[in-house]
């Protein structure tokens, strides 16, 4: 299967997660290619006012796997810029996870995965498996990168 792992990551926690599910990934005999989404003005909240440096094509793959930080309880608005002018989702399998400070995804982690929900909705596709790392706790870090690569790829054909 081909797959492309699509992530933002402002401090590199996103992009460490997205190479251990690359690693899993390719281990499992996938062809996987990591693209990573950056923006001249990264700091900006509003996804429309957002200007990407980068813009791949999702036609080739198979599954999309989305991934990026929670930002002021939101999901990533870099994410969400990219995922905004891409034309269509439709017939792709789409995962997503995202990686927050807060104790709880309560506190941004799930609102973040329902705005990813919904931009794959909008464009077509549904978020088939999700997923939140919540990375202020070291001693659980790993374990909970660990569990997350798991879940998404597992049952993969």
């Amino acid at each position: 299967m081909k797959i492309a792992l699509i992530v933002h990551s402002k401090t590199g926690n996103s992009l460490l997660v997205a190479h251990q599910l690359q690693e899993k990934l390719q281990s499992l005999g996938h062809i996987v290619s990591l693209e990573r989404i950056t923006a001249s003005n990264d700091n900006e909240m509003n996804p429309s006012s957002v200007k990407l440096l980068q813009n791949p094509s999702v036609e080739a793959y198979d599954l999309l796997i989305f991934g990026g930080p929670v930002r002021g309880y939101a999901f990533s608005p870099v994410l969400q810029a990219f995922l905004l002018k891409v034309p269509s989702l439709k017939g792709k399998r789409v995962y997503g996870f995202v990686t927050h400070f807060f104790p709880s995804p309560s506190m941004g982690g799930n609102q973040a995965l329902s705005k990813l929900s919904e931009l794959c909705q909008s464009k077509g596709a549904e978020l088939i498996k999700k997923g939140s790392i919540q990375w202020i706790n070291p001693f659980t870090r790993k374990s909970r990168i660990h569990e997350l690569v798991e879940h998404l790829t597992s049952n993969l054909s």
